[in-house]
């Protein structure tokens, strides 16, 4: 029996916004699209998140914890942003995406969020419980949630 399964596109290659279509995909067995180094990606992804703007925004690691970035795609090309960019950390555990339309990551080095142009940080000094940030959820109040790896929560 075949498959069928309904995704959202992740941007209309001619404009800079999503398209708001459906596209169907048939599902076949043992036929995967995969994106690499060879594509942009600068490493293995730990998490990801499909943004409202229609952005695929992916978490990277590589061993031992160290990061290569926060990577933008675009359904084209992989974008990347480091420490270099203001990152507190290049190892990203978790994404969020609040109801501004702004990126809160969870990473080591404490929490960082992107408004699109710039990145804040926030650590253990702001109130964080911990600096190692593993995940992120929005209750109902609109209220940021920060799980950390030792010191629990924070919100």
């Amino acid at each position: 029996m075949e498959k069928i399964r309904k995704l959202p596109k992740i941007l209309d290659n001619n404009t800079d916004s999503t398209s708001g279509e459906i596209e169907t995909i048939k599902v076949q067995k043992g036929i995967w699209r995969t994106y690499d180094a060879t594509d942009g990606l600068p490493g293995g992804v730990v998490c990801l998140l499909q943004g409202r703007q229609g952005y695929l925004w992916l978490g990277t690691s590589v061993a031992n914890d160290i990061g290569t970035g926060l990577c933008r795609y675009d359904g084209a090309e992989f974008i990347t942003f480091t420490t270099d960019d203001g990152l507190a950390d290049n190892h990203i555990m978790s994404i969020r995406e609040d109801r501004q339309g702004r990126l809160w990551l969870g990473t080591p080095g404490g929490v960082s969020c992107f408004d699109g142009e710039q990145f804040t940080n926030y650590t253990t000094d702001d109130g964080l419980a911990d600096n190692y940030v593993t995940s992120i959820c929005e209750d109902h109040q609109g209220r940021l949630w920060f799980g950390a790896r030792e010191g629990g929560i924070s919100c």
